[in-house]
């Protein structure tokens, strides 16, 4: 028995959807595979970027100071540098009054407490 017009068409539009259907999920494994390599690419990125911080940091923690002093920085500067953040600029210490008045005596009280020494009012 010879199949007949319908039964043709129904045949052809399930082989057509079968068809999208295993397109689609191919579409779906490529683009999930480039994510993966992408995310791997990534984390791949990252840990040579922290190896380089990494090795940066012990090379310049190593150094003496007086090397250190020679390349314009100082052994604080070197965490700033590690992450980037360093800018070269040398900023003086901000000295804050007190908000609070303080007697003289406090003072010397606590410069006898640090040195263990008498001082002549």
């Amino acid at each position: 028995m010879t199949p007949t017009y319908e039964q043709r068409s129904v045949e052809r539009l399930v082989a057509k959807a079968r068809r999208m259907r295993a397109q689609a999920m191919a579409d779906t494994i490529v683009a999930a595979g480039r994510g993966l390599a992408r995310l791997a690419l990534a984390l791949v990125r990252m840990i040579r970027q922290w190896h380089e911080r990494a090795t940066l940091a012990a090379e310049l923690y190593g150094m003496s100071d007086h090397d250190l002093a020679d390349i314009g920085l100082s052994r604080c500067d070197v965490d700033a540098v590690v992450r980037g953040g360093y800018r070269g600029e040398r900023r003086p210490a901000v000295r804050r009054p007190l908000l609070v008045p303080v007697h003289p005596d406090i003072r010397r009280v606590k410069v006898e407490r640090i040195t263990g020494t008498r001082q002549a009012a």
